[in-house]
């Protein structure tokens, strides 16, 4: 995706200067700080429901430092979204504590665990939509509109890293993990495709040539071997490698 933070700097200067009104002009500056910092949030959630799947279909085996690792990243974004003051952050802080519980000591199912956290990033894309919705200006609202469909799409790549993230690990494909991803690959086709009609030129030649890089051309071929070998009773992909490459293209 396009860097959230660049795209949102822009129109904040352009928008800064033309607001004469002091106090539209910090509701502004206010909606875009927040903004960015749940977006944050919301890349770190991402993250560890990928790594949190690999745990539960590994059976604890696998990527248990790694998990840890990501948990830090989520609980300083928490800190930075805590003093927002979103009405139902108390709810996500128990939830999180509560899955984590859950899936050290492996007593929850990873698709289960897949669809809790993807609740919990369904509400902070929508507390997103809301503060769009509420802005005063324009062009900032357009702004907003953009960089909350490329969460969405980047949504979807993420919920992508996870699902075969637990593909990989249990070496094979289920009939369900193979119609979610399906479905999923769809859905991230069609957003990125919205996405693309709502950039300026200069944004869509960079989009353009993000698709050409090395971690898009390789996930694509990863793609194609998913469906070439989805009745395989073995895949050769590593989860290890396959999460590193789906972060990497994530984080474009």
């Amino acid at each position: 995706t396009l860097p959230v933070l660049a795209l949102l700097a822009l129109a904040l200067n352009r928008i800064l200067m033309d607001v004469g009104n002091y106090t539209i002009a910090l509701h502004v500056e206010t909606t875009v700080s927040h903004s960015v910092k749940v977006s944050q949030l919301i890349g770190t959630l991402q993250a560890e429901r990928g790594a949190s799947g690999v745990v539960l279909a590994s059976k604890g085996s696998r990527f248990k430092e790694r998990l840890s690792g990501l948990r830090n990243k989520t609980d300083d974004a928490l800190g930075l979204v805590r003093p927002i003051g979103i009405k139902e952050f108390s709810a996500i802080e128990v939830e999180v504590d509560e899955l984590r519980t859950k899936v050290d000591g492996l007593s929850v199912e990873s698709a289960e665990s897949a669809t809790r956290y993807t609740k919990l990033i369904a509400d902070l894309i929508a507390n997103d939509h809301q503060a769009e919705l509420q802005l005063e200006h324009l062009g900032l609202s357009r702004s907003l509109a953009t960089l909350n469909k490329l969460i969405e799409t980047k949504e979807r790549a993420g919920r992508e890293r996870a699902i075969l993230g637990i593909v990989f690990s249990q070496s094979r494909f289920t009939e369900q993990t193979l119609t979610t991803f399906a479905n999923n690959l769809g859905a991230y086709r069609a957003y990125a495709e919205s996405v693309s009609g709502m950039l300026t030129a200069a944004q869509k030649k960079r989009w353009d040539d993000m698709q050409l890089l090395p971690e898009f051309r390789q996930v694509a071929d990863i793609h194609q071997q998913a469906f070439a070998n989805a009745t395989a009773t073995e895949f050769s992909i590593d989860d290890a490698a396959w999460f590193d490459l789906a972060t990497a293209r994530i984080a474009k």
